[in-house]
C-alpha cells in the first residue's frame, strides 16, 4: 500500500484503476474527489465523529456522486463507501434505486451499484426505493418522499426503526417473501 501526504491541493482525481480515498479523522477538504473510471472507494473509517453521506446522482464514468459536510467540492465516480466509527447516515440520490440490506450492502440505481458499510441510518431519496432486507440487520431505515417498499425476506430482522417518510401514502412494510 503505497500512502502520499500533501498539501495546497484543490482536487483528487484517480486513473482508470482502482483508487481508494482514505480520509483522516476531522479532514476538511475544499476540492473535490473524482474516481475517474475504476474500482473507487473513499472511506470515512478513521472519522470518530458521525459522517452524513448523501448521494446526488449516477456517476458520469461509474458509481456515484455525491457530497458529505467534510469534502465542500463533494466526490464523483466512487463505487464503494465506508462510514465511521461514530454514527454515520447515508441516503440514496433522488433516483429510483433499490437497497440490498444484507451484510453485503449494497444500493442500485440504474446499471450502478454501489457497495456501502458502517452507516448505521440508511435513507433514500426522493424517488421509489424499495428496502431488500435478509438476515439479522442493525439499521434505522428512512424511506424519503417516495413511494417505498421495505421488505423483509425470509428469516430477516432488524434491529432498527423503519420510518416510511413525511408523506402519507403509497409506502409498504412486506412480509410475504
Amino acid at each position: 500500500t503505497n500512502a502520499l501526504t500533501f498539501s495546497n491541493i484543490e482536487n483528487l482525481i484517480g486513473g482508470s484503476n482502482t483508487d481508494n480515498f482514505n480520509l483522516a479523522d476531522g479532514l476538511t477538504f475544499s476540492g473535490s474527489i473524482d474516481g475517474q473510471n475504476g474500482v473507487n472507494t473513499l472511506t470515512f473509517a478513521a472519522f470518530t465523529s458521525g459522517r452524513s453521506v448523501t448521494l446526488t446522482g449516477l456517476g458520469s464514468q461509474t458509481g456515484f456522486d455525491g457530497m458529505e459536510a467534510s469534502l465542500t467540492g463533494g466526490f464523483a465516480n466512487i463505487r464503494t463507501l465506508v462510514g465511521g466509527a461514530a454514527a454515520d447516515s447515508l441516503t440514496g440520490a433522488n433516483l429510483a434505486a433499490n437497497w440490498e440490506i444484507d451484510g453485503s450492502n449494497q444500493y442500485k440505481s440504474g446499471a450502478a451499484t454501489l457497495i456501502f458499510s458502517a452507516f448505521e441510518t440508511i435513507g433514500g431519496g426522493s424517488g421509489v426505493d424499495t428496502f431488500d432486507i435478509s438476515g439479522p440487520q442493525t439499521h434505522d431505515l428512512l424511506g424519503g418522499d417516495g413511494n417505498d417498499t421495505f421488505k423483509l425476506n425470509g428469516s430477516a430482522s432488524l434491529n432498527g426503526t423503519i420510518d416510511g417518510g413525511a408523506h402519507t401514502l403509497g409506502d409498504a412494510l412486506d412480509y410475504s417473501a
